[in-house]
């Protein structure tokens, strides 16, 4: 818990952002508990291609992303 800066979370694709890939950014101080929920739209993907979740913060200090059921990422395969 720390009201200071921000929180943004960020769909990559093979270690880069990726055009609809999705970017969440809000305020330390929101209502919402630093409750993040980020969607895409779909994705072109090619064999081999990898996704990664990356968060960033500007708190100015080291905190934990929480390790529940409550942390997850999933992808739905279009066909």
């Amino acid at each position: 818990s720390n009201a200071t800066g921000y929180r943004q979370i960020t769909i990559l694709k093979n270690g880069a952002s990726v055009l609809g890939g999705g970017l969440l950014r809000q305020d330390a101080l929101s209502s919402n508990g630093n409750i993040m929920n980020l969607c895409s739209g779909p994705i072109a993907v090619s064999p081999g291609d990898y996704f990664e979740i990356q968060a960033t913060q500007t708190s100015g200090g080291s905190l934990i992303i929480s390790n529940t059921d409550n942390t997850f990422f999933s992808i739905e395969v279009l066909r």
